[in-house]
Protein backbone atom coordinates (compact mmCIF):
# COMPACT_ATOMS: atom_id res chain seq x y z
CA UNK A 1 0.00 0.00 0.00
CA UNK A 2 1.41 3.41 -1.01
CA UNK A 3 0.94 6.66 0.91
CA UNK A 4 2.34 10.17 0.49
CA UNK A 5 4.75 12.21 2.62
CA UNK A 6 1.88 13.68 4.68
CA UNK A 7 -1.79 12.90 5.17
CA UNK A 8 -4.50 13.53 7.75
CA UNK A 9 -5.42 10.99 10.42
CA UNK A 10 -8.81 10.55 8.68
CA UNK A 11 -7.14 9.87 5.31
CA UNK A 12 -4.74 7.41 6.94
CA UNK A 13 -7.66 5.60 8.60
CA UNK A 14 -9.46 5.29 5.25
CA UNK A 15 -6.28 4.09 3.51
CA UNK A 16 -5.46 1.25 5.88
CA UNK A 17 -9.04 0.36 6.90
CA UNK A 18 -8.52 0.79 10.65
CA UNK A 19 -11.00 2.81 12.74
CA UNK A 20 -10.15 6.39 13.73
CA UNK A 21 -10.49 5.57 17.43
CA UNK A 22 -7.87 2.80 17.25
CA UNK A 23 -5.42 4.94 15.23
CA UNK A 24 -5.80 7.93 17.57
CA UNK A 25 -5.34 5.56 20.53
CA UNK A 26 -2.09 4.18 19.03
CA UNK A 27 -0.82 7.69 18.38
CA UNK A 28 -1.60 8.75 21.96
CA UNK A 29 0.30 5.70 23.27
CA UNK A 30 3.30 7.10 21.39
CA UNK A 31 2.84 10.54 22.91
CA UNK A 32 1.25 12.12 19.81
CA UNK A 33 -1.98 14.02 20.51
CA UNK A 34 -4.10 14.48 17.36
CA UNK A 35 -7.60 14.95 16.02
CA UNK A 36 -9.08 13.59 12.79
CA UNK A 37 -7.80 16.57 10.74
CA UNK A 38 -4.24 16.54 12.11
CA UNK A 39 -1.50 15.80 9.59
CA UNK A 40 0.97 13.00 10.24
CA UNK A 41 4.13 12.24 8.27
CA UNK A 42 5.08 9.05 6.44
CA UNK A 43 7.43 7.78 9.19
CA UNK A 44 4.66 8.03 11.80
CA UNK A 45 2.21 6.30 9.45
CA UNK A 46 4.74 3.52 8.82
CA UNK A 47 5.20 2.84 12.56
CA UNK A 48 1.47 2.90 13.35
CA UNK A 49 0.64 0.68 10.35
CA UNK A 50 3.27 -1.85 11.50
CA UNK A 51 1.47 -2.02 14.84
CA UNK A 52 -1.54 -3.32 12.91
CA UNK A 53 0.63 -5.69 10.78
CA UNK A 54 0.09 -3.55 7.69
CA UNK A 55 2.99 -2.71 5.35
CA UNK A 56 3.01 0.73 3.73
CA UNK A 57 5.52 2.34 1.39
CA UNK A 58 6.05 5.89 0.19
CA UNK A 59 4.21 6.97 -2.94
CA UNK A 60 6.32 8.32 -5.80
CA UNK A 61 3.70 10.84 -6.91
CA UNK A 62 3.93 13.26 -3.97
CA UNK A 63 3.84 17.05 -4.24
CA UNK A 64 7.53 17.33 -3.36
CA UNK A 65 8.41 14.88 -6.14
CA UNK A 66 6.27 16.88 -8.56
CA UNK A 67 8.21 20.01 -7.60
CA UNK A 68 11.52 18.21 -8.20
CA UNK A 69 10.25 17.01 -11.58
CA UNK A 70 9.08 20.46 -12.69
CA UNK A 71 12.39 21.99 -11.61
CA UNK A 72 14.30 19.28 -13.48
CA UNK A 73 15.94 17.92 -10.32
CA UNK A 74 16.05 14.26 -11.38
CA UNK A 75 18.67 13.28 -8.78
CA UNK A 76 16.40 14.39 -5.91
CA UNK A 77 13.47 12.58 -7.51
CA UNK A 78 15.34 9.28 -7.95
CA UNK A 79 16.64 9.42 -4.36
CA UNK A 80 13.14 8.46 -3.16
CA UNK A 81 13.23 5.10 -4.99
CA UNK A 82 13.29 1.98 -2.84
CA UNK A 83 16.72 0.34 -3.43
CA UNK A 84 15.23 -3.14 -2.94
CA UNK A 85 12.97 -2.63 -5.99
CA UNK A 86 15.71 -1.54 -8.39
CA UNK A 87 17.07 -3.71 -11.21
CA UNK A 88 20.21 -3.57 -13.37
CA UNK A 89 20.01 -1.33 -16.44
CA UNK A 90 22.21 -0.79 -19.51
CA UNK A 91 25.06 1.71 -18.97
CA UNK A 92 24.94 5.05 -20.81
CA UNK A 93 28.22 5.82 -22.56
CA UNK A 94 29.60 9.02 -24.11
CA UNK A 95 32.54 8.93 -26.51
CA UNK A 96 34.77 11.97 -25.99
CA UNK A 97 38.18 13.22 -27.06
CA UNK A 98 40.10 15.63 -29.27
CA UNK A 99 38.89 16.47 -32.78
CA UNK A 100 40.13 14.00 -35.45
CA UNK A 101 41.26 11.44 -32.88
CA UNK A 102 38.60 9.01 -34.08
CA UNK A 103 35.46 9.44 -31.93
CA UNK A 104 33.10 8.96 -34.88
CA UNK A 105 35.23 6.13 -36.30
CA UNK A 106 35.15 4.33 -32.94
CA UNK A 107 31.33 4.60 -32.84
CA UNK A 108 31.09 3.40 -36.45
CA UNK A 109 33.38 0.47 -35.68
CA UNK A 110 31.26 -0.43 -32.61
CA UNK A 111 28.13 -0.45 -34.79
CA UNK A 112 29.78 -2.68 -37.41
CA UNK A 113 31.04 -5.06 -34.69
CA UNK A 114 27.54 -5.30 -33.27
CA UNK A 115 25.92 -5.96 -36.65
CA UNK A 116 28.52 -8.66 -37.40
CA UNK A 117 28.12 -10.27 -33.98
CA UNK A 118 26.40 -13.65 -33.68
CA UNK A 119 23.94 -12.41 -31.04
CA UNK A 120 20.50 -11.41 -32.23
CA UNK A 121 19.36 -7.86 -31.68
CA UNK A 122 21.80 -5.62 -33.51
CA UNK A 123 21.40 -1.89 -33.08
CA UNK A 124 18.25 0.00 -32.29
CA UNK A 125 18.71 3.51 -33.57
CA UNK A 126 16.95 6.11 -31.48
CA UNK A 127 16.95 9.90 -31.59
CA UNK A 128 20.32 10.96 -30.24
CA UNK A 129 21.43 7.49 -29.12
CA UNK A 130 22.26 3.95 -30.22
CA UNK A 131 21.79 0.73 -28.32
CA UNK A 132 24.39 -1.94 -28.95
CA UNK A 133 24.23 -5.58 -27.81
CA UNK A 134 27.40 -7.33 -26.63
CA UNK A 135 27.30 -10.89 -25.26
CA UNK A 136 23.55 -10.55 -24.78
CA UNK A 137 23.88 -7.29 -22.81
CA UNK A 138 22.80 -3.85 -23.94
CA UNK A 139 24.82 -0.62 -23.87
CA UNK A 140 23.47 2.79 -24.77
CA UNK A 141 25.83 5.09 -26.67
CA UNK A 142 24.97 8.78 -26.73
CA UNK A 143 25.25 9.95 -30.31
CA UNK A 144 25.67 13.57 -29.25
CA UNK A 145 28.82 15.66 -28.70
CA UNK A 146 30.25 14.73 -25.29
CA UNK A 147 30.45 18.32 -24.10
CA UNK A 148 26.75 18.84 -24.84
CA UNK A 149 25.95 15.70 -22.83
CA UNK A 150 27.76 17.20 -19.84
CA UNK A 151 25.96 20.53 -20.20
CA UNK A 152 22.66 18.63 -20.11
CA UNK A 153 23.86 16.63 -17.12
CA UNK A 154 24.74 19.75 -15.13
CA UNK A 155 21.45 21.48 -15.99
CA UNK A 156 19.42 18.46 -14.82
CA UNK A 157 21.30 17.67 -11.61
CA UNK A 158 21.81 14.03 -12.62
CA UNK A 159 24.41 12.00 -14.44
CA UNK A 160 23.32 11.59 -18.01
CA UNK A 161 26.56 9.72 -18.75
CA UNK A 162 27.58 6.66 -16.69
CA UNK A 163 30.89 5.90 -18.42
CA UNK A 164 33.15 7.88 -20.75
CA UNK A 165 35.18 6.30 -23.53
CA UNK A 166 38.05 8.76 -23.93
CA UNK A 167 39.49 8.41 -27.43
CA UNK A 168 43.20 9.27 -27.71
CA UNK A 169 45.14 8.93 -30.98
CA UNK A 170 48.13 6.75 -30.09
CA UNK A 171 50.34 8.61 -32.59
CA UNK A 172 49.50 12.08 -31.22
CA UNK A 173 48.79 11.70 -27.49
CA UNK A 174 46.78 14.13 -25.36
CA UNK A 175 45.55 17.37 -26.92
CA UNK A 176 43.60 20.36 -25.48
CA UNK A 177 40.13 18.80 -25.98
CA UNK A 178 41.37 15.50 -24.49
CA UNK A 179 42.45 17.33 -21.33
CA UNK A 180 39.16 19.24 -21.24
CA UNK A 181 37.28 15.91 -21.46
CA UNK A 182 39.38 14.48 -18.60
CA UNK A 183 38.59 17.52 -16.42
CA UNK A 184 34.85 17.22 -17.16
CA UNK A 185 34.95 13.53 -16.21
CA UNK A 186 36.72 14.32 -12.92
CA UNK A 187 34.27 17.12 -12.10
CA UNK A 188 31.31 14.79 -12.65
CA UNK A 189 33.03 11.77 -11.00
CA UNK A 190 32.34 9.60 -14.07
CA UNK A 191 34.61 6.58 -14.73
CA UNK A 192 36.81 6.73 -17.84
CA UNK A 193 37.87 3.91 -20.18
CA UNK A 194 40.65 5.06 -22.54
CA UNK A 195 40.55 3.90 -26.17
CA UNK A 196 44.09 4.29 -27.52
CA UNK A 197 43.05 4.56 -31.16
CA UNK A 198 45.03 4.45 -34.43
CA UNK A 199 47.26 1.56 -33.31
CA UNK A 200 47.54 0.68 -37.02
CA UNK A 201 49.67 3.81 -37.60
CA UNK A 202 53.50 3.50 -37.60
CA UNK A 203 53.97 6.33 -35.06
CA UNK A 204 51.67 4.79 -32.40
CA UNK A 205 53.31 5.00 -28.96
CA UNK A 206 51.38 3.40 -26.07
CA UNK A 207 53.86 4.43 -23.38
CA UNK A 208 53.73 8.08 -24.50
CA UNK A 209 49.94 8.06 -24.14
CA UNK A 210 50.03 6.33 -20.73
CA UNK A 211 52.66 8.76 -19.44
CA UNK A 212 50.53 11.75 -20.49
CA UNK A 213 47.42 10.21 -18.91
CA UNK A 214 49.30 9.66 -15.63
CA UNK A 215 50.21 13.36 -15.55
CA UNK A 216 46.46 14.09 -15.50
CA UNK A 217 45.71 11.57 -12.70
CA UNK A 218 44.44 8.83 -15.03
CA UNK A 219 47.01 6.20 -14.08
CA UNK A 220 46.75 3.03 -16.25
CA UNK A 221 46.02 -0.29 -14.53
CA UNK A 222 49.33 -1.84 -15.58
CA UNK A 223 51.11 1.17 -14.05
CA UNK A 224 49.43 0.58 -10.68
CA UNK A 225 46.38 2.80 -11.25
CA UNK A 226 42.68 2.22 -11.91
CA UNK A 227 42.26 3.52 -15.47
CA UNK A 228 41.53 0.86 -18.10
CA UNK A 229 43.45 1.56 -21.33
CA UNK A 230 42.66 -0.44 -24.47
CA UNK A 231 44.91 -0.30 -27.57
CA UNK A 232 42.62 -0.40 -30.62
CA UNK A 233 42.08 0.65 -34.19
CA UNK A 234 38.74 1.89 -35.46
CA UNK A 235 40.09 1.42 -39.00
CA UNK A 236 40.96 -2.29 -38.70
CA UNK A 237 38.55 -3.16 -35.86
CA UNK A 238 41.36 -4.55 -33.67
CA UNK A 239 40.64 -4.13 -29.94
CA UNK A 240 37.04 -2.90 -30.33
CA UNK A 241 35.61 -6.11 -28.82
CA UNK A 242 37.98 -5.76 -25.84
CA UNK A 243 36.96 -2.10 -25.45
CA UNK A 244 33.27 -3.11 -25.21
CA UNK A 245 34.11 -5.88 -22.73
CA UNK A 246 36.00 -3.39 -20.54
CA UNK A 247 33.03 -0.99 -20.60
CA UNK A 248 30.78 -3.85 -19.42
CA UNK A 249 33.31 -4.67 -16.69
CA UNK A 250 33.16 -1.09 -15.40
CA UNK A 251 29.34 -1.26 -15.55
CA UNK A 252 29.45 -4.45 -13.42
CA UNK A 253 31.65 -2.74 -10.83
CA UNK A 254 29.46 0.39 -10.68
CA UNK A 255 26.14 -1.54 -10.71
CA UNK A 256 23.90 0.95 -12.53
CA UNK A 257 20.26 0.40 -11.59
CA UNK A 258 16.80 1.80 -12.22
CA UNK A 259 13.27 1.34 -10.90
CA UNK A 260 11.28 -0.66 -13.50
CA UNK A 261 7.72 0.14 -12.36
CA UNK A 262 7.86 3.75 -11.14
CA UNK A 263 6.59 6.60 -13.36
CA UNK A 264 9.32 7.36 -15.89
CA UNK A 265 11.55 10.45 -15.75
CA UNK A 266 14.40 11.41 -18.04
CA UNK A 267 16.47 14.05 -19.80
CA UNK A 268 15.70 15.24 -23.32
CA UNK A 269 18.84 14.65 -25.41
CA UNK A 270 17.61 16.06 -28.69
CA UNK A 271 14.48 17.79 -29.94
CA UNK A 272 13.25 19.53 -33.09
CA UNK A 273 10.37 21.76 -34.08
CA UNK A 274 8.22 20.68 -37.01
CA UNK A 275 6.15 23.66 -38.29
CA UNK A 276 3.83 21.21 -40.06
CA UNK A 277 2.79 19.53 -36.80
Amino acid sequence: MEIGDFLTVKEFSDKIGISLARIIGELMKNGIVVNINSQIDFDTCFLIAEGFDIKVKKSHSTDSNLTDLMEGNIEALLATDDPSEKVARPPIISVMGHVDHGKTSILDSIRKTDVAASEAGGITQKIGAYQVTRNGREMTFLDTPGHEAFALMRSRGAKLTDIIILVVAADEGLKPQTIESINLAKEANVPVVVAMNKMDKPGADIDMVKRALSEHELVPEDWGGETICVPCSAKTGVGIDILLDMVLLVADLKQFTSHPTRPGVGTVIESRLDPGQ
